[in-house]
Formats: C-alpha cells, structure tokens, sequence
C-alpha cells in the first residue's frame, strides 16, 4: 500500500522518535485521515532525508511517531530548473505551478513583465499548491516560491542568475543537449546543471522585455513554429528539460 508523505519543518535526525506540533499537518492527519495508533506514513525534511515513521501517540495538538526507516537522498547530475513564468489569472497560475512541480522544477519566481495584466497572487495558497504536488509526486525536495518580481528588477539586480533563457518562437530551436551541456556547474557541488527559464505572458515579450535580455546576456530559445498559451509553455520547457533529457 502506498503510504501518504509529508514535508515536515524540523530536520529529521538520528532520534528514535519525531513530534509534530505543526497545526495545519496535524488538522490533516487527525481530521481529514483520522490517523490512528499504528499508522504508517512518510516524513521528509526536504534536506534530503526521509523516514518512515509509525504514529505512536495521537493528542489534539501534537502527534508523536516512531521512526522505523531513515534514507538520505540527493539529487546527482541532473538538470536543475529555475523557472521564470510572467503572472497569469488565478486557474492558469496555479495549474503551472501543480504541474511543473510534478515535473521536477525546484524553484519558482513569478514575474511581471511589460505585458503583465494579473499582478496579484495570492502565495499561501501556491505554497500550498505546491507542498501537495511534490508530496503526491514524491518528490525529496520542496521546490522554493519566491515572491513576485518585477523583469526588470529581477534581471538588473540579481547577480546570482546564471544560465538563463527566454521562450521566444522566433529564436533558435531548443536542444535540451546542448543547452544543458553549456551550463554551468552549479554552486551546489552536487555535479547538477542549473538553468533560468523565463517564460512570458499572454500578450508576449515586448520589445522593452526584449531590451532587458539582451543587455543582461538572456538568450533566446524557440520549442518550434508553434504557438502555445502561456501556461503550456512552462509546462513544455520543463517537460522537455526534466523528462526528455533521459
């Protein structure tokens, strides 16, 4: 039977137990799954460790369970994606970011570009959104959501981006093997290729966003002579970089 996982906040540890004070982890295990004594679940602390763990004891704000099996994980020469998408209206942002978390994005930042329309988000609940999709994906790492930011801002002020590349259909056709071959090593050591991709809105670049990539060295990629709503695009690049690269 496959066992439900959870992100939990502290690290897990060489203890022989592990006690959960969270709230809204606790409302769901009482409430929702009516965990009882004996329960077995998945804990992970999105530091690449992950025990499975057997409830013990079961109190109104707290629940108290045995670790039965530790596992560390890592993530070791793959490509790592940063993914830039430009807002979108609530359905259509949150269907990327469900999705592109299944695919294996590890951080997001939403952006507003010169064609922004939407530039309210409401984040609690794409954190959310985004927690759910990596524990029912089972994912070992909890994808980071950045607060939105300006294009302009972003890409002026950040000297940490790297590897960076921007949906346009009129720039060269993407070849995920080259791509990724020149990318860096990224500062994490663990032999992982991290790239940027900025995808835009569903007006399109203008030529003002155009200016900014080019004046901060982002280079433009092209998924083919077809045109894709927005949300299927973010959707597209990841899948092509995550999943077509094996």
């Amino acid at each position: 039977m496959k066992l439900h996982r959870f992100f939990i906040k502290q690290e897990i540890d060489d203890s022989p137990r592990i006690e959960i004070t969270d709230e809204e982890l606790v409302h769901q295990l009482n409430n929702v799954l009516r965990i009882k004594i004996g329960d077995r679940f998945i804990f992970l602390d999105n530091q690449g460790n992950e025990a499975e763990v057997i409830s013990e004891e079961i109190m109104k704000k707290s629940l108290i369970f045995s670790k039965e099996k530790v596992k560390k994980k890592s993530i070791k020469n793959e490509v790592r994606i940063d993914l830039y998408p430009a807002v979108l209206k609530k359905d259509k942002m949150e269907y990327v970011f469900q999705k592109c978390t299944e695919i294996g994005v590890l951080k997001f930042c939403p952006i507003v570009s010169d064609r922004t329309e939407k530039i309210n988000l409401n984040m609690k609940r794409l954190e959310k959104i985004i927690r759910e999709a990596a524990e029912q994906s089972e994912k070992i790492y909890l994808p980071f959501l950045l607060d939105v930011a300006s294009l302009d801002q972003l890409l002026c002020e950040n000297e940490t981006l790297h590897n960076m590349y921007y949906l346009d259909m009129y720039g060269p056709l993407l070849d995920v093997i080259q791509a990724v071959e020149k990318s860096s090593i990224s500062d994490e050591g663990n032999g992982s290729h991290r790239i940027s991709i900025f995808v835009g809105p569903e007006g399109g670049w203008s030529e003002i966003d155009r200016k900014l990539f080019l004046n901060n060295n982002v280079k433009p990629l092209s998924l083919g002579n077809v045109v894709l709503r927005a949300e299927t695009a973010s959707i597209a690049v990841s899948s092509l970089f995550l999943l077509g690269k094996k």
